[in-house]
């Protein structure tokens, strides 16, 4: 079976060992405001309050977000890992693929960012307007609550990398993976 994540024979890799990242895939059990699909290339995905620390801002700025239509998806990341928010995200309809950078800060003690994707907290996935993302930003701002930028929704592919790596690899990539592959990794509800 030819890996999914894996990378070059020259290139880093953001495991020690071969992690199945795909195994961390929950089945679509979520909260959403809007719809939880990003469905169109050039959304700004990015992640609203962080993983450990509940802001008390959070859900008013949510919702400013939503009534002000900047946000075209949303789902909670409280019992949903990020991973599956993506995966989830991109699978539709329609299907659309997308290319994130976890911002190590996130990640916090683990430089892998396996724990970030795996695990749930008092965070959301936003799928925001490209018309509206400074709009977005400044809201967040505004109210004191984190809004971290991670990619773009584009392509047929889930690509997931980290921020700090090497002079070789400077974004090391922890997981590629075609959309179709994703489908078929979903765990059954």
């Amino acid at each position: 079976m030819t890996p999914i994540y894996g990378l070059g024979s020259r290139q880093k890799r953001a495991y020690d060992d071969l992690v199945d990242v795909l195994e961390h895939l929950q089945s679509a059990s979520f909260s959403s405001l809007t719809s939880p699909y990003f469905a169109r290339p050039g959304l700004l995905l990015a992640v609203l309050g962080e993983p450990t620390h509940r802001h008390d801002a959070l859900d008013a700025a949510l919702t400013d977000l939503v009534a002000r239509e900047f946000i075209i998806s949303h789902l909670s990341l409280q019992t949903l890992n990020l991973l599956s928010g993506l995966a989830h995200g991109c699978l539709g309809p329609p299907e659309v693929g997308c290319t994130v950078v976890l911002p190590m800060a996130l990640c916090g003690a683990d430089p892998t960012g396996l724990r970030l994707l795996s695990e749930s907290g008092h965070h959301h996935l936003l799928g925001i307007r490209a018309d509206r993302q400074a709009d977005a930003r400044l809201l967040a701002q505004e109210l004191r609550v984190p809004l971290w930028p991670l990619g773009r929704t584009t392509g047929q592919e889930l690509v997931i990398r980290l921020s700090e790596g090497t002079e070789v690899e400077p974004f090391p990539t922890v997981l590629r993976v075609p959309l179709a592959t994703i489908r078929q990794s979903q765990p059954s509800k």
